[in-house]
């Protein structure tokens, strides 16, 4: 048995197997950080939730790959060495598939000017053009020229990502800020959040970074009009009988679509078979309110075959970024 005394210095979480082993938990960074502010003397997780956690540099957290580990800890017959954070996976630079570059993207010299404008200055940004254009490649580099989180923003996106259970399945483990793409099939409470249990949807897992919607009309109506309010607030409110909570959704929002149902109108090379009426039913599908939130809209042409077979490389997401960090500095 252990004294009370003794628990009442440690805040304590994990799921436990049939075996005695710890399974790791959502939320360990939230419960880390609330310790911190209670003053608890320290914190003792199981090894993959102790990896995130260690970061709140304030409080100790200690690693347990079992509950015989965590007694015999307690009652002081062995001893445990805090972890550190500067050793933590979550510190990592991206890797492998992760790590793209600007460089890699041929042509298109106003659709990159018109990005690095948007990201310069916080803009949200909508790229119009026929498929294979490059838009969703574009997209996805966006995040390499974002100036890296500081400390505070990274432990609030890792919050969240903790919360939703992505930490505990080996996801999110570099430092980076987050690119989030749903498809356009996804629910209003999947891009929103909600649940029986609340918890956060794809705004606030983009959270200090991108959110992508591609094919932007294909969203459902009520999916994209849930948007509106987070982008002028910076925050989403979700009530269910279970409770309510606040999560964070502060995003750049990055939207692409096609000129027109079959995607060619105004291509040199290609006829463009939709009629006005088309056209019109098409582009109505995104309301005028949630169009006036995106402050640049850019037109994204295809891209030439002399261009493509060029061998030289564009400007490196390195070169790119330098020029943005001085911009992003003068705003905050």
């Amino acid at each position: 048995q252990l004294k009370s005394e003794i628990l009442q210095d440690f805040l304590i979480a994990g799921e436990l197997a049939l075996s005695g082993q710890t399974r790791p938990v959502r939320g360990a960074l939230s419960m880390t950080m609330l310790a911190a502010e209670k003053g608890i003397k320290g914190v003792i997780l199981p090894l993959e939730s102790a990896e995130e956690a260690c970061l709140v540099e304030s409080s100790k957290v200690y690693a347990v790959e079992s509950l015989a580990e965590a007694i015999r800890f307690l009652s002081g017959q062995m001893e445990l060495v805090p972890l550190d954070a500067s050793r933590s996976p979550y510190l990592m630079e991206p890797q492998g598939d992760e790590a793209v570059d600007f460089s890699e993207v041929k042509g298109q010299a106003n659709l990159r000017r018109a990005v690095e404008v948007a990201v310069a200055g916080g803009h949200n940004l909508l790229m119009m053009g026929p498929p294979g254009s490059g838009k969703s490649m574009v997209s996805k580099r966006i995040p390499t020229i974002l100036p890296a989180p500081s400390k505070t923003e990274y432990l609030e996106i890792l919050g969240v990502h903790s919360v939703a259970g992505r930490t505990c399945s080996g996801d999110n483990r570099s430092f980076c800020r987050p690119f989030r793409s749903p498809h356009h099939t996804i629910s209003d409470v999947g891009l929103l959040g909600g649940g029986v249990i609340p918890g956060p949807g794809e705004i606030s897992l983009a959270h200090n970074g991108v959110l992508f919607l591609d094919e932007l009309p294909e969203f459902k109506r009520s999916a994209l009009e849930v948007l509106r309010q987070p982008l002028e607030d910076g925050q989403v409110t979700i009530s269910r009988s279970a409770g309510k909570i606040t999560l964070p959704s502060r995003f750049m929002l990055v939207a692409a679509m096609n000129p027109c149902p079959c995607g060619y109108l105004g291509d040199p090379s290609r006829e463009c078979r939709c009629s006005t009426p088309q056209i019109q039913k098409y582009r109505a599908r995104v309301s005028g309110p949630l169009l006036d939130r995106i402050d640049i809209h850019i037109e994204a042409p295809a891209v030439r075959i002399e261009e493509l077979q060029e061998r030289s490389l564009g400007e490196s997401s390195e070169t790119v970024r330098q020029r943005v960090e001085p911009c992003r500095r003068i705003q905050v």
